[in-house]
């Protein structure tokens, strides 16, 4: 479950905002590196995703594992609750699929709010029906049996180019992804807000004509 009220606010808040205004904010606030690499995309154009990061390290294994190879993958899902975004790691070079339908299925049975996955993925046309928010940096149809597996889970990983800590937030569309340190989110939020709501304007003015230049010298908004 959501830990509290707050967080459902935040959530909520975190959903109305662009990550394009997010990362801006935080560029400002020196917080330089947390945007995701580009090879992280949506699985449609219009997926949009906000919720509370679980983080996940995956890697690359070249045999079957003695025992189930599925252990600790399906200990990482069992481990989503209502608010969270699965964001998994996957080291190595391996074409082994770590996210597919029947665990976007089960995440969304336990209320999280997607999943972001530095590897690949399958069954994305089912998932796509399911309406679930998925990222991905590529698609393959092989299991992970022998070929990836978990290595842990709630922990700090580092995910196309970002770290990400455990509660720390996530928010994207088409643009991409960025990560928000947990520490610092209300004030991102209030910021981005307030953000948004002067582009609306300066939006207004150029479509009625004023110079781009003396806005932004105004505004500082581009």
């Amino acid at each position: 479950m959501l830990r509290n009220q707050n967080d459902t606010e935040v959530i909520r808040r975190l959903s109305n905002v662009y990550p394009a205004v997010v990362g801006d904010i935080m560029d400002r606030m020196g917080y330089t590196n947390q945007v995701m690499h580009p090879r992280i995309q949506p699985i449609r154009n219009d997926v949009k995703i906000a919720g509370r990061c679980l983080p996940v390290s995956v890697r690359a294994v070249y045999e079957v594992p003695d025992g189930s190879p599925y252990d600790r993958l399906l200990d990482s899902v069992e481990a989503l609750s209502a608010g969270d975004v699965y964001v998994a790691s996957v080291q190595g070079d391996s074409i082994g699929a770590a996210w597919g339908e029947l665990l976007s299925t089960a995440a969304l049975g336990s209320g999280a709010l997607g999943a972001v996955i530095d590897g690949a993925a399958r069954d994305i046309g089912k998932i796509d029906e399911l309406g679930f928010p998925l990222f991905c940096a590529a698609k393959s149809p092989a299991d992970s049996r022998g070929r990836i597996e978990v290595e842990y889970f709630g922990r700090s990983i580092r995910c196309a180019g970002v770290q990400v800590d455990l509660g720390d937030y996530i928010v994207g569309d088409w643009d991409g992804i960025v990560v928000i340190p947990s520490g610092i989110v209300s004030d991102v939020l209030d910021e981005a807000e307030q953000k948004s709501s002067g582009e609306d304007e300066v939006r207004a003015r150029l479509l009625a004509g004023e110079s781009v230049r003396k806005i932004f010298e105004e505004t500082g908004i581009l």
